[in-house]
């Protein structure tokens, strides 16, 4: 085993957290959780690169790469209830659901997307159940 990169305060953040995934650029991709959230790229020869501050997010899952080249990833609790969040080709960071007692709360895992294109998560506390 060798040690490709080593997370510091540098800017990239520290406690990278998630499995790395390798997206359609080859590149693999991964997030930190604290020192300043990120979303960052690497390659196996240590060039590792910082694509975005998660600003306002804690990201403990890690990123999925949905059919439309956007990354996706859940945060537990910042702001509120926790966020499903978007990063767009460019490095723009949007939020696709602020979490709310009436669709769960915290949803620390990773999201899958499901043949219908449509994201699917789930949350380990909260949510109006109807039966």
């Amino acid at each position: 085993m060798a040690i490709i990169h080593s997370f510091s305060l540098s800017g990239i953040g520290i406690f990278p957290n998630g499995p790395l995934i390798q997206a359609s650029d080859g590149f693999l991709y991964g997030t930190t959780r604290e020192g300043g959230a990120t979303l960052f790229r690497a390659d196996t020869s240590d060039n590792v690169m910082l694509v975005t501050k998660l600003v306002g997010t804690q990201p403990l899952s890690g990123v999925i790469q949905g059919s439309d080249g956007a990354f996706y990833g859940t945060d537990e609790g910042v702001p509120g209830a926790g966020t499903l969040y978007r990063v767009d080709a460019s490095g723009v960071l949007s939020f696709v659901n602020l979490f709310d007692a009436a669709d769960g709360y915290r949803p620390n895992y990773r999201v899958i997307q499901g043949s219908d294109g449509f994201l699917y998560g789930t949350t380990p506390e909260g949510g109006l159940l109807d039966f």
